[in-house]
């Protein structure tokens, strides 16, 4: 059956991407559905990256640095498609991701907001196959697993998945644009930037203003490939959790302004946002900032357990406590760990 093909505006915000755009240009390019027009905001960049763009074709929009959600905000003030499709610069689509848009807007015309799942990989290395697959509280969003693989969300049960953690890809958000331009859903230019203490995220705070307005189209297919780099925020997650913490603070104070549930849902998470975020601050050495969200846990109700765990962080903070943390680390990668894996292998293998 012919699917008619909506118009498609693709978005791509850019900051000294030059050396890995053209990967994600090559994806666009190859879509089995071209898209009207590729938009690729450079927003102050000092190499040559809109040069690259400029070369696939892609209509380049210089602004100054102003970071990525005025970039994002930038090209959708732009886009001329009826829906705008994200992609960020260093992450790849699959040919069928423009494909699998149509059908899902033909399938559901009344949703204006949508995503699909996506793969993960770092240092050239696929380290996850599907994200949306492993999911637990997406899957409980989705409800009862059918033949097909596009799934209509309802608002309020993927804003409660959402305050659980953010699990969607931005490179695979689709949006209807009359849906951003009626209530102006533009990402939030004003959250605070990234500090010492937390990192809030832009999109997890834009997803839910759109999920007022909206319900969801998943679609479970692998359509985009996530490239994990040093610097993304996955390496610093201790940061991020606590961002959660400080996101559900800011929701809580305008929950009319988002999805239906979303700020009971970050109100009773909070205790538990706040002792996850401890607890990776532990494991990675950052104990001062583990006692401190310990103490805010501790304050919503108290437990022997994060008590003790804040102690032994305490301990933990000194020169001899690090020595003895680096040796057991230094333990396990070189010897108990291959253990582990050798006796876990199959027999012959």
């Amino acid at each position: 059956m012919h699917v008619e093909s909506p118009t498609v505006s693709v978005v791509i915000p850019a900051y000294n991407e030059a050396d890995r755009i053209a990967g994600a240009l090559e994806s666009v390019l190859a879509q089995t559905r071209r898209p009207l027009e590729i938009l690729v905001v450079d927003d102050g960049s000092s190499d040559d990256t809109a040069r690259v763009a400029d070369r696939f074709g892609a209509r380049v929009i210089a602004q100054k640095n102003l970071g990525i959600s005025a970039a994002r905000n930038r090209g959708i003030d732009e886009a001329a498609g009826e829906w705008v499709a994200l992609l960020d610069a260093d992450d790849r689509w699959m040919p069928e991701r423009l494909e699998w848009l149509a059908r899902a807007s033909a399938a559901r015309p009344d949703i204006d907001f949508g995503f699909s799942d996506f793969s993960i990989e770092g240092n050239g290395f696929p380290t996850l196959a599907s994200n949306l697959s492993r999911t637990a509280q997406y899957r409980i969003a989705r409800g009862e697993k059918t033949a097909s693989p596009t799934y209509a969300i309802g608002r309020a049960a993927l804003a409660r998945a959402l305050a659980v953690g953010n699990f969607l890809g931005t490179s695979t958000i689709f949006v209807r644009s009359e849906l951003l331009r009626r209530h102006d859903l533009r990402f939030d230019e004003t959250l605070p930037k990234r500090t010492a203490d937390y990192q809030m995220s832009e999109d997890i705070e834009w997803y839910l203003r759109v999920l007022k307005w909206t319900d969801a189209i998943a679609i479970e297919r692998i359509l985009a490939r996530y490239v994990r780099h040093a610097d993304s925020a996955a390496e610093a997650y201790g940061r991020v959790r606590y961002g959660d913490v400080k996101l559900g603070e800011r929701i809580r104070a305008t929950p009319d302004s988002y999805a239906p549930g979303a700020a009971q849902a970050f109100e009773s998470l909070r205790r538990d946002h706040l002792r996850h975020a401890a607890y990776i601050d532990m494991r990675t050495g950052n104990f001062v900032a583990a006692r401190a969200r310990f103490a805010e846990a501790q304050r919503e109700r108290y437990s022997r357990k994060d008590a003790f765990s804040s102690a032994l962080s305490a301990a933990l903070d000194c020169g001899l406590g690090r020595g003895a943390l680096h040796a057991a680390r230094a333990t396990w990668k070189r010897s108990l760990r291959p253990m582990v894996r050798a006796l876990r292998s199959p027999k012959g293998s």
